[in-house]
């Protein structure tokens, strides 16, 4: 489990082991700083991994990742829409889903001028948060359209 905070001038990412029934004092595991992140202090959406250490966010038109289980100090820039499209919502399809559960990512775009809206589905690792396929034959690298034609898009649920 984490826990992302703002303390002072930063942000960190709190990461906890609640495998212990009782609060023993040990359930904290570690703290990892966020402050490399770009844009992080930006985000305007943001969106977690269930399978793995992975988070995502958004700020305007531009879509990051980053793993706190990865060792990397700075975000991956996985892609950046035309600046006409700016990113209203983003969602994880979760595991159960086999064989792509946990690795589909959903990102609503929004063209104030097209008055379109659209949603589009990349594949990143959760563990390391990086664009990828699920054992090199589920999924895609890039970034691909799944529909547009819609309103502005706030929110979505994929069960």
């Amino acid at each position: 489990t984490m826990v992302v905070t703002k303390e002072g001038d930063g942000y960190w990412a709190n990461v906890a082991c609640f495998f212990n029934v009782v609060d023993n004092g040990l359930l904290a595991r570690r703290r990892v700083s966020m402050n490399g992140l770009k844009d992080f202090d930006k985000a305007e959406h943001m969106t977690v991994s269930t399978e793995g250490s992975a988070i995502y966010y958004s700020v305007g038109n531009k879509f990051y990742s980053w793993a706190y289980g990865s060792g990397r100090t700075e975000a991956n820039a996985v892609y950046e829409f035309p600046a006409s499209e700016q990113i209203t919502a983003l969602r994880v399809i979760y595991g159960g889903g086999f064989p792509s559960g946990g690795w589909a990512v959903w990102i609503a775009t929004w063209d104030e001028q097209a008055k379109d809206g659209k949603v589009y589905e990349i594949f990143l690792d959760p563990i390391s948060g990086d664009p990828g396929t699920v054992w090199g034959v589920f999924g895609h690298e890039d970034m691909r359209l799944v529909d547009n034609g819609f309103g502005k898009i706030i929110d979505m649920l994929v069960p």
